[in-house]
């Protein structure tokens, strides 16, 4: 077992499996559920071995990738801390031109929809829809309240083919978000990518792509080489 996580229990061994790949990249986020008007959602994740259940996730270590057993809650850079809130660990290609932050949110349950209507029932519609609530409070906040009114405008759609055959996932939407001076990570992360995949009834998953300049260069194949690194499982 990798000693990043001690977990005693036990459960099968596919299950298992799949937690050894995935130990170092689940977000633990330490909140109570929050919702498109609370600012950007997060979701309580309470076990590392409950959301690998729950999500039935593989993950395979992509090439030119090395993993980074850090914890970075972005303090230093507000629209960072807004959009990503904190991650447990970190995917940093070779060159140090590109970063991967990972978060992970376990499908949500009846007693999660009973406590959403509560704060906020006229925005959340559907359980599969609160993925679509947290874009939209991510384009409002890298474009303004005028944009997300219109939020789709501003991503992109993977094509069904892609999504099913990359991730087994049912959608994948990808944009971008501005940052100014301020939310450059570490001085040099100048841009900000967001790549969400959903599957019904098993979770979401967020690819946070923070990159430099001589990273935007070669763009697409750090994008190439990293996605399908995790994937639901059948």
């Amino acid at each position: 077992m990798n000693d990043y996580f001690q977990i005693e229990k036990t459960y099968s061994d596919k299950a298992m499996t799949v937690f050894k790949r995935l130990g170092i990249f689940l977000c633990l986020l330490v909140s109570s559920i929050a919702c498109y008007a609370q600012g950007s959602m997060a979701l309580v994740v309470k076990d590392p071995v409950d959301i690998v259940k729950s999500m039935k996730l593989e993950y395979k270590k992509p090439s030119g990738f090395e993993e980074l057993r850090s914890s970075e809650c972005f303090k230093l850079y507000p629209k960072l801390e807004r959009i990503i809130t904190c991650a447990y660990g970190l995917l940093r290609s070779t060159d140090q031109q590109f970063i991967v932050v990972t978060t992970l949110y376990r499908p949500l349950t009846k007693d999660d929809s009973v406590f959403i209507s509560r704060i906020s029932p006229n925005r959340i519609t559907s359980l599969n829809w609160m993925h679509e609530a947290n874009i939209k409070s991510n384009i409002e906040e890298s474009l303004g309240k005028d944009s997300a009114q219109y939020w789709r405008n501003y991503v992109k759609y993977y094509p069904s083919n892609k999504v099913r055959n990359t991730f087994n996932a049912d959608s994948a939407i990808t944009y971008s978000v501005n940052l100014d001076l301020r939310n450059y990570y570490q001085s040099k992360y100048k841009y900000l990518d967001v790549l969400c995949v959903a599957k019904k009834r098993r979770g979401v998953m967020y690819f946070f792509y923070l990159y430099t300049d001589e990273g935007k260069k070669h763009y697409s194949d750090y994008r190439a080489s990293f996605e399908g690194a995790f994937r639901y499982l059948d």
